[in-house]
């Protein structure tokens, strides 16, 4: 009799230590799947006073669902952890990470069970889950490019927008790759590092805008912003980074359009008067400070007016572009030429002589005479008369024009279709 006081006494012991170490909810069932044993969380928990629950089978403690898993668990001596619906004495419900383990107790088997209340980590997930799917909505339908990196600068994702942009059938073609595929040279490559490295370490706002290459190897205008994945200062950066991307290709061709219209003679396609000065002002600034000679070319097209009269404005306007494209054959790259009004056209000749501007000019009348005679039978031949100075830097640009349009006039006058020149040596 001592000896099963003393193993009675120690069994009891045993559950007075589940008690302590646990804030959790603990049942002893036996191999009928009744409950022999509960602490006191598992009352507080499922709302049952002892008496109320001991005896009583499993089954009344989760839905039917849950009571099958349970069963096959316990049959199988399975250790390993499962949700369950968990049913209070008041039918209410709770959801449960249930786990227990077999024992043989006083020869007979026993399961202990612990079930942890997940109802607000369930709840946690659920929300998290929801925004996780709204953000993959948003990433992958945004009219935005999204890209994210990861150490070393690798695209660990991207999205379509953005592979739509650069003309790749999907973003997966693109995810590994170091971004030095989408940049144009290793220079552009490096340099855009350089750029962002520090407002991406000092948590700064910047946007930059800068040309990523195509699949196809073509260029496209593009804004970036970046911002560091992680939060801590200064921020890790090869945990990653997220870039938003816009592209600015048809903005970028919008505005070289507006800019061709403020400069461009809208019919030849040469300087405007505007433009024409702007670079020449530039041009004689820069002569001032450095020395050296520039020429100035007044140029007009002999008795345009009457070719205008004689074969209506559609010829003229054909000549006008004839002419201009006879010009710049002419000219080297770094010469600047403009219509400043009508028949009226003037070129700048950096760093030449009086020499050779009248070389320059004289190739122009000559290619103009000959090449209009050759031309189509609807159209005149033209000639033209042309006046010009030269500068050493102690004139600015509207003195030099001053003296070419008095030589272009002289032209004029002896006869037209000739060169009129001076210096101001």
């Amino acid at each position: 009799m001592k000896k099963e006081l003393e193993k009675t006494r120690k069994e009891n012991d045993k559950f007075r230590l589940f008690e302590k170490i646990s804030s959790e909810p603990i049942a002893i069932f036996n191999d009928q799947f009744c409950v022999l044993w509960v602490n006191s969380a598992f009352l507080k928990t499922f709302r049952y006073q002892e008496t109320e629950i001991i005896g009583k089978s499993v089954s009344i403690l989760m839905t039917a669902e849950s009571h099958k898993i349970a069963k096959s668990y316990m049959a199988n001596y399975d250790n390993e952890p499962y949700e369950a619906i968990m049913v209070r004495s008041d039918s209410t419900t709770f959801t449960a990470l249930a786990q227990g383990t077999n024992f043989i107790h006083q020869g007979r088997s026993i399961r202990v069970s612990t079930y942890r209340d997940i109802t607000t980590i369930k709840a946690n997930q659920r929300e998290l889950e929801q925004a996780i799917a709204e953000l993959e909505i948003f990433f992958n339908n945004s009219m935005v490019a999204v890209l994210v990196l990861r150490g070393g600068r690798i695209i660990h994702r991207a999205n379509q927008r953005f592979a739509d942009m650069l003309g790749y059938d999907s973003p997966n073609e693109l995810q590994g790759e170091s971004i030095r595929v989408i940049h144009l040279s290793e220079k552009n490559f490096v340099e855009f590092g350089q750029q962002f490295y520090n407002s991406l370490r000092e948590k700064e706002a910047q946007n930059i805008e800068h040309q990523l290459k195509c699949k196809d190897g073509s260029a496209i205008w593009a804004l970036s912003a970046g911002k560091a994945v992680d939060i801590n200062y200064p921020p890790d950066l090869n945990k990653g980074v997220v870039w938003i991307i816009y592209d600015l290709t048809k903005r970028k061709e919008i505005e070289r359009q507006l800019l061709e219209l403020a400069t461009t003679d809208s019919l030849t396609g040469t300087n405007n008067r505007r433009q024409f000065m702007e670079l020449g002002e530039r041009e004689f600034t820069i002569n001032k400070r450095h020395g050296g000679s520039l020429s100035l070319l007044m140029l007009d097209i002999d008795h345009f007016k009457a070719v205008n009269d004689s074969y209506g404005h559609d010829v003229g306007d054909e000549i006008l572009c004839l002419f201009v494209s006879l010009c710049q054959k002419c000219l080297r790259a770094e010469d600047i030429l403009g219509r400043l009004g009508g028949e009226e056209f003037a070129i700048i000749l950096q760093h030449a002589e009086i020499e050779q501007a009248l070389h320059v000019a004289e190739r122009i009348r000559s290619t103009v005479e000959s090449s209009t005679r050759s031309a189509r039978s609807d159209i005149p031949a033209i000639t033209v008369s042309i006046g010009i100075a030269t500068t050493t830097g102690d004139n600015d640009l509207a003195t030099t024009l001053k003296r070419a349009d008095i030589h272009l006039y002289q032209a004029k006058e002896q006869g037209r279709n000739c060169i009129i020149l001076s210096s101001d040596k």
